[in-house]
Protein backbone atom coordinates (compact mmCIF):
# COMPACT_ATOMS: atom_id res chain seq x y z
CA UNK A 1 0.00 0.00 0.00
CA UNK A 2 0.97 3.94 0.05
CA UNK A 3 3.01 5.27 3.00
CA UNK A 4 3.63 8.64 3.19
CA UNK A 5 2.32 10.56 0.56
CA UNK A 6 2.32 14.42 1.66
CA UNK A 7 -0.53 16.23 1.33
CA UNK A 8 -1.19 19.99 2.58
CA UNK A 9 -3.55 20.06 5.79
CA UNK A 10 -5.40 23.01 3.98
CA UNK A 11 -6.35 20.75 1.33
CA UNK A 12 -8.20 17.55 3.87
CA UNK A 13 -8.80 19.95 6.41
CA UNK A 14 -12.33 18.92 6.13
CA UNK A 15 -11.07 15.45 7.26
CA UNK A 16 -8.36 16.55 9.88
CA UNK A 17 -10.22 19.35 11.66
CA UNK A 18 -12.93 16.93 12.94
CA UNK A 19 -10.08 14.91 14.83
CA UNK A 20 -7.54 17.22 16.19
CA UNK A 21 -6.85 20.65 16.04
CA UNK A 22 -3.13 21.47 14.17
CA UNK A 23 -1.16 23.97 12.86
CA UNK A 24 1.11 22.08 10.79
CA UNK A 25 1.25 22.47 7.01
CA UNK A 26 1.37 19.25 6.10
CA UNK A 27 -0.78 15.59 6.80
CA UNK A 28 0.89 12.54 5.83
CA UNK A 29 -1.63 9.97 4.33
CA UNK A 30 -1.41 6.18 4.39
CA UNK A 31 -3.25 4.43 2.35
CA UNK A 32 -4.00 0.59 4.18
CA UNK A 33 -6.86 -1.82 4.91
CA UNK A 34 -5.85 -1.74 8.48
CA UNK A 35 -4.01 0.16 11.24
CA UNK A 36 -2.03 -0.85 14.53
CA UNK A 37 -2.72 1.27 17.18
CA UNK A 38 0.50 1.88 19.37
CA UNK A 39 1.73 4.09 22.20
CA UNK A 40 -1.24 4.91 23.51
CA UNK A 41 0.13 6.28 26.79
CA UNK A 42 2.61 8.32 27.70
CA UNK A 43 6.34 7.14 27.16
CA UNK A 44 9.32 9.57 27.55
CA UNK A 45 7.62 11.92 25.79
CA UNK A 46 6.18 10.48 23.40
CA UNK A 47 1.86 9.57 22.37
CA UNK A 48 0.06 8.81 20.07
CA UNK A 49 -3.53 9.12 19.71
CA UNK A 50 -6.49 7.61 17.52
CA UNK A 51 -9.67 8.91 15.79
CA UNK A 52 -11.85 7.39 13.77
CA UNK A 53 -13.47 9.75 11.24
CA UNK A 54 -16.36 9.25 9.47
CA UNK A 55 -16.23 10.32 5.46
CA UNK A 56 -19.64 10.97 4.72
CA UNK A 57 -20.53 13.40 7.88
CA UNK A 58 -17.74 14.19 9.73
CA UNK A 59 -18.57 12.37 12.63
CA UNK A 60 -15.48 11.42 14.67
CA UNK A 61 -15.21 8.90 17.90
CA UNK A 62 -12.12 8.46 19.47
CA UNK A 63 -9.56 5.27 20.53
CA UNK A 64 -11.05 3.71 24.03
CA UNK A 65 -7.06 3.53 25.62
CA UNK A 66 -8.24 2.35 29.05
CA UNK A 67 -7.31 3.94 32.49
CA UNK A 68 -3.37 3.09 32.78
CA UNK A 69 -0.83 1.31 30.56
CA UNK A 70 -1.17 -1.94 32.33
CA UNK A 71 -4.76 -2.11 31.02
CA UNK A 72 -4.42 -0.62 27.92
CA UNK A 73 -7.62 -2.23 25.84
CA UNK A 74 -6.35 -1.24 22.49
CA UNK A 75 -2.67 -1.15 22.96
CA UNK A 76 -0.65 -3.31 19.77
CA UNK A 77 -4.55 -4.02 18.54
CA UNK A 78 -4.91 -4.22 14.56
CA UNK A 79 -8.24 -2.99 13.21
CA UNK A 80 -9.09 -3.43 9.53
CA UNK A 81 -10.53 -0.23 7.91
CA UNK A 82 -13.70 -0.11 6.29
CA UNK A 83 -14.47 1.98 2.99
CA UNK A 84 -16.14 5.60 4.38
CA UNK A 85 -13.85 5.68 7.45
CA UNK A 86 -10.52 7.37 8.12
CA UNK A 87 -8.26 6.71 11.33
CA UNK A 88 -6.44 10.52 12.26
CA UNK A 89 -3.79 9.54 14.11
CA UNK A 90 -1.82 12.48 16.27
CA UNK A 91 1.68 11.87 17.42
CA UNK A 92 3.37 13.75 19.98
CA UNK A 93 7.45 12.16 19.31
CA UNK A 94 10.00 12.85 22.29
CA UNK A 95 7.71 16.17 23.31
CA UNK A 96 7.49 17.45 19.71
CA UNK A 97 4.35 17.13 18.15
CA UNK A 98 4.18 15.61 14.60
CA UNK A 99 2.78 16.03 11.76
CA UNK A 100 -1.45 14.35 11.89
CA UNK A 101 -1.33 11.15 10.17
CA UNK A 102 -4.35 9.83 7.67
CA UNK A 103 -4.90 6.29 7.53
CA UNK A 104 -7.11 5.63 4.53
CA UNK A 105 -8.66 2.81 2.73
CA UNK A 106 -7.63 2.35 -0.63
CA UNK A 107 -11.28 2.85 -1.50
CA UNK A 108 -11.86 6.08 -0.66
CA UNK A 109 -8.11 7.26 -1.29
CA UNK A 110 -7.99 7.65 -4.67
CA UNK A 111 -11.35 10.28 -4.83
CA UNK A 112 -9.65 12.09 -1.75
CA UNK A 113 -5.62 12.70 -3.12
CA UNK A 114 -7.00 13.42 -6.58
CA UNK A 115 -9.11 16.67 -5.49
CA UNK A 116 -6.03 17.47 -3.37
CA UNK A 117 -4.11 17.61 -6.62
CA UNK A 118 -1.10 14.96 -5.07
CA UNK A 119 -1.87 12.73 -7.67
CA UNK A 120 -0.09 14.68 -10.27
CA UNK A 121 3.66 13.44 -9.85
CA UNK A 122 3.59 9.80 -9.79
CA UNK A 123 5.84 9.47 -12.39
CA UNK A 124 9.38 8.23 -10.79
CA UNK A 125 12.29 11.46 -11.19
CA UNK A 126 15.63 11.17 -12.66
CA UNK A 127 18.15 9.90 -10.32
CA UNK A 128 19.67 13.00 -10.73
CA UNK A 129 16.43 15.19 -9.83
CA UNK A 130 16.09 13.21 -7.11
CA UNK A 131 19.68 14.00 -5.92
CA UNK A 132 18.78 17.70 -5.87
CA UNK A 133 15.51 17.59 -4.18
CA UNK A 134 17.01 15.38 -1.68
CA UNK A 135 19.46 18.27 -1.21
CA UNK A 136 16.76 20.77 -0.25
CA UNK A 137 14.80 18.38 2.01
CA UNK A 138 17.64 16.62 3.83
CA UNK A 139 20.52 19.71 4.18
CA UNK A 140 19.92 23.42 5.39
CA UNK A 141 21.48 26.42 3.17
CA UNK A 142 24.56 26.60 4.87
CA UNK A 143 24.52 22.68 4.36
CA UNK A 144 24.43 22.86 1.17
CA UNK A 145 27.12 25.38 0.37
CA UNK A 146 29.00 23.00 2.18
CA UNK A 147 28.15 20.30 0.15
CA UNK A 148 28.71 22.19 -3.00
CA UNK A 149 32.17 23.65 -1.93
CA UNK A 150 33.52 19.49 -1.13
CA UNK A 151 31.88 18.08 -3.96
CA UNK A 152 31.10 20.53 -6.86
CA UNK A 153 29.57 18.02 -8.89
CA UNK A 154 26.97 17.88 -7.06
CA UNK A 155 25.48 21.52 -7.20
CA UNK A 156 22.64 21.47 -9.54
CA UNK A 157 23.07 23.96 -12.99
CA UNK A 158 20.63 26.86 -12.97
CA UNK A 159 18.86 24.84 -15.88
CA UNK A 160 18.28 21.94 -13.62
CA UNK A 161 16.03 24.09 -10.77
CA UNK A 162 14.36 26.06 -13.36
CA UNK A 163 13.57 22.71 -14.66
CA UNK A 164 12.36 21.70 -11.23
CA UNK A 165 10.38 25.11 -10.66
CA UNK A 166 8.94 24.40 -14.16
CA UNK A 167 7.52 20.91 -13.40
CA UNK A 168 6.49 22.13 -9.51
CA UNK A 169 9.09 20.17 -7.60
CA UNK A 170 10.24 23.38 -6.31
CA UNK A 171 9.38 26.54 -5.51
CA UNK A 172 10.86 30.22 -6.26
CA UNK A 173 9.97 32.71 -3.96
CA UNK A 174 10.64 36.84 -5.34
CA UNK A 175 13.89 36.96 -3.32
CA UNK A 176 15.09 33.49 -5.25
CA UNK A 177 14.94 31.33 -1.99
CA UNK A 178 13.68 27.59 -3.01
CA UNK A 179 12.08 25.25 -1.14
CA UNK A 180 10.56 21.86 -2.05
CA UNK A 181 7.00 21.62 -2.97
CA UNK A 182 4.94 19.00 -1.58
CA UNK A 183 4.44 17.75 -4.90
CA UNK A 184 8.51 17.67 -4.82
CA UNK A 185 8.38 15.84 -1.57
CA UNK A 186 5.59 13.13 -3.29
CA UNK A 187 8.04 12.45 -6.09
CA UNK A 188 11.03 11.40 -3.72
CA UNK A 189 8.76 9.02 -1.54
CA UNK A 190 9.69 5.46 -2.42
CA UNK A 191 13.16 5.80 -3.44
CA UNK A 192 16.40 5.34 -0.91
Amino acid sequence: MLEGIVVPSKEISWLTERAFASSRREVRVDVTTSVTFHNTFWDGGSKNEYRAVRLADGRSASLETGSSPWTAVSEGVTVDLVPGVAIVERSTFCGKVQPLRVHLHPENAARLLASAGVLDHQEPVPTRDYMVLRQWVELSSSGRKDEWERYPENRPSPEELDSLVARGLLARNKAGAMSVTTAGKNAMRGRK
